[in-house]
């Protein structure tokens, strides 16, 4: 007899077993329980052939292969066993533990190796279609997820993913120091750990071509905008493209924080994208920091509405059809008791907002802009019972002149230069700016300024708060810029020194009437109170909360581009008397004798300055109120 045969057989059920090794766990535990299975008939034909029946000698074939069966995880079973049938029960049991740790080592094995591929943050999401990705990680993370937190309907909340090249440890943490996320629940975003730029991270560990909308993180670490570009075509890639399809459902809208395009790379790249149906959307945190300090620098409190424009905490914008009913923007103005419709939205192949239309605009085919409390609330689209419709011809623009005034900018930075090309085209005619500064090097001043006039530049080589302890209070206006060339925390502490320099008596300071300052860190803005500045910019909140706007609704970019962009559209706060309002009066009566200075009424901050945005029709507002309104400067009438 030759044992060749055998060999090879021997052999080649070995080179399955090493297969089913190399496989995977679970084919391994299919072997292990065909091993038991075939360890109990094996047994069982022994007990049949020899005729081992033990203290039961009735047992058939099918009843002697369970109890075989059973020995191989149970040794208790071999107690009762006697003669020859307990010694092969014995070798049955050993021969099954050895099986059955097998088993179970490697589900403990299995378990431990989920458990730290989610620690690790490399294991596939598993999210419904839909949900919105995040690329990146930086000190505005948080502050995004915050906002699409509170934007989450509570039956139906975002999913969302964050796919980034830091330790998911660090990422937990982060998130669980954020107060406002601790309390999520379900909500808590799926975190994972890779490459931004790989197609393959980004398809298995945040699902890009799945998601509804991908939001890219400036990473200062990193090269910049080359790696935003990057990360940019990895997504493009990832989502199978670029192809020919004119169609913005068939990818997600991309979201892209992006400091400066001073070179236009990015806008070029947009541009480029949006032939092959992907809309990208670009928000410049230098330019949006710029615009916003130069539009409440005009007026103290008009940090609060913007602020509750754009985050989701108060009043959000809201795209909702007309009622039935209603057929003029007038009438939508006067007959809308729960919102405040502030222009119409007109979509197709080319959308367009208009945020100035006239009285008499035809509403049919077209969308209200409106601010409501929520979207349920705008789409309702409650109405006053027995008001008139507001009509007449409306103004081009505000007949209200803009003021004289004298403005002070501490400190200089890439933005500045910006910030007085804003600064110039809310200013009235006469009014004269003065930049000081402590070591800052002033460059690339404007020079084709229409109303502003540069009185004087000065280096003070380190006498700064010195020079504004004596020379304040020549100042209707101040501004106190951020420094980029030092760290977050030593550009806030150099801002709270000026603060501190420019108000030395707190509540009671005279000169400037207002003080709007930039800070770096989100968490410094509560050291410094009204007391010290009447407005706080703070560059990352204000980033975070547009980017969170336009992931959950990236159609407001053009609403979103007028209020703050460099456009004839501002918010002020104007005093009521100047529309003829001396006592209190209901919301109702204030909106029809502000729209006849062309202008839409939002709200009103009273004596106390308490704000109160989109109150009902009803409400009454105070006497001796200033009234928040939408207005267009007269200068940028067309």
């Amino acid at each position: 007899m030759t044992w060749a045969p055998i060999v090879r057989r021997w052999r080649g059920v070995r080179a399955r077993i090493d297969r089913a090794l190399v496989r995977g766990q679970l084919s391994i535990v299919v072997w292990l329980i065909g091993a038991a299975l075939v360890l109990a008939f094996f047994a069982t034909v022994v007990v049949e052939v020899f005729h081992l029946r033990g203290h039961n000698e009735n047992l058939g074939f099918a009843d002697a292969f369970w109890q075989e069966l059973v020995r191989t995880m149970d040794p208790g079973q071999i107690t009762e066993d006697t003669a020859g049938f307990a010694a092969l029960s014995f070798l049955v049991t050993v021969i099954g533990l050895l099986l059955i740790s097998t088993l179970i080592s490697l589900v403990n094995n299995r378990i431990e190796r989920r458990v730290e591929g989610l620690r690790r943050g490399r294991d596939p999401i598993h999210l419904d279609p839909g949900h919105i990705a995040i690329l990146g990680w930086s000190d505005i993370a948080s502050r995004v997820l915050e906002e699409l937190a509170e934007a989450s309907p509570p039956k139906q909340p975002l999913d969302v993913a964050v796919l980034a090249p830091a330790e998911i440890l660090q990422m937990r943490h982060e998130l669980v120091e954020n107060e406002a996320l601790g309390r999520l629940g379900r909500q808590w975003p799926t975190l994972r750990s890779g490459t931004t730029w790989d197609t393959r991270d980004l398809r298995r560990l945040a699902a890009v071509h799945e998601a509804r909308c991908v939001i890219v993180l400036h990473d200062d670490s990193g090269e910049g905008v080359p790696d935003t570009i990057k990360t940019v075509m990895a997504v493009v890639a990832a989502c199978d493209g670029p192809r020919h399809s004119a169609r913005y459902e068939d990818h997600p809208t991309l979201v892209l924080e992006v400091p400066h395009d001073d070179s236009g790379a990015v806008a070029h790249l947009a541009r480029r994208l949006d032939r092959f149906g992907f809309r990208v959307m670009i928000v410049e945190s230098v330019a949006l920091r710029n615009e916003l300090a130069a539009q409440v620098t005009r007026r103290a409190g008009l940090s609060e509405i913007y602020r509750d424009l754009l985050d989701f905490a108060g009043h959000e914008l809201y795209f909702a059809e007309p009622p039935e009913g209603l057929v003029t923007f007038g009438e939508a103005v006067g007959r809308l008791a729960a919102t405040v419709p502030i222009g119409v939205f007109h979509g197709g192949a080319e959308p367009e907002v208009d945020l100035w239309p006239s009285w008499d605009e035809p509403l049919a085919g077209a969308k209200l802009v409106v601010l409501s409390e929520d979207l349920a609330t705008a789409v309702a689209g409650e109405l006053v019972v027995d008001a008139s419709a507001i009509d007449g011809p409306r103004p081009t623009c505000s007949v209200r002149p803009l003021e004289r005034q004298t403005v002070l900018v501490v400190g200089w930075n890439a933005g500045a230069s910006h910030l007085v090309e804003v600064l110039d085209q809310y200013a009235g005619a006469g009014s004269t700016l003065t930049v000081v500064t402590d070591h800052e090097q002033v460059t690339s001043i404007p020079s084709h300024l229409l109303n502003l006039a540069i009185d004087r530049v000065i280096d003070l080589g380190g006498n700064l708060q010195a020079w504004l302890e004596e020379t304040r209070d020549h100042f209707d206006h101040a501004v106190v810029l951020s420094n980029d060339h030092k760290t977050d925390a030593a550009s806030d502490a150099d801002t709270f020194l000026t603060l501190l320099a420019l108000r030395p008596a707190g509540l009671d300071h005279g000169n400037p009437t207002t003080v709007v300052a930039q800070l770096r860190e989100r968490s410094n803005k509560h050291l410094a109170r009204q007391s010290l500045a009447d407005d706080l910019i703070v560059g990352d909140s204000l980033t975070a909360t547009v980017l969170a706007q336009l992931a959950v609704t990236p159609d407001l970019l053009p609403v979103l581009s007028e209020l703050i962009g460099q456009t004839p559209f501002t918010l002020d706060l104007v005093d009521a008397a100047w529309f003829g309002i001396e006592a209190d009066r209901p919301f109702l009566e204030v909106t029809r004798d502000v729209a006849g200075s062309g202008e839409i009424a939002l709200g009103w901050r009273d004596a106390s300055g308490s704000l109160r945005l989109n109150p009902p029709k009803s409400s009454v507002m105070p006497a001796g109120s200033l009234v928040a309104v939408l207005t267009r400067v007269a200068h940028h009438a067309t």
